[in-house]
């Protein structure tokens, strides 16, 4: 344990963004940590409250600072597949929905 922060989560995530039309967003939410995440396959939008959208392809990194509130939408023709692991202290909650 340092700084108070003694959890990190590895989370593949796979289903949240349907490839069938219209691509549909994940909800708005954010993380108490940060996110960083590789996409594995397609391509996606991250859209922010407070920045420039974010556009990621297959083979790209990412990364979505503390309290960011964002949703992401496929923008491709295949389901999107991602690995993200999530800096978060374990007294507070991994995602908060908007």
């Amino acid at each position: 344990m340092t700084n108070g922060m003694n959890v990190l989560l590895v989370v593949p995530n796979t289903a949240a963004f349907p490839p069938s039309p219209p691509a549909f967003p994940c909800p708005r939410h954010s993380h108490p940590g940060e996110e960083v995440g590789y996409l594995i396959q397609g391509d996606i939008v991250m859209e922010f409250d407070d920045r420039p959208a974010l556009t990621v392809h297959s083979g790209e990194p990412f990364l979505i600072p503390p309290g960011a509130i964002h949703n992401a939408r496929n923008i491709g023709t295949v389901e999107p597949r991602m690995l993200s692991s999530y800096f978060v202290d374990d007294s507070r909650p991994l995602v908060t929905i908007y």
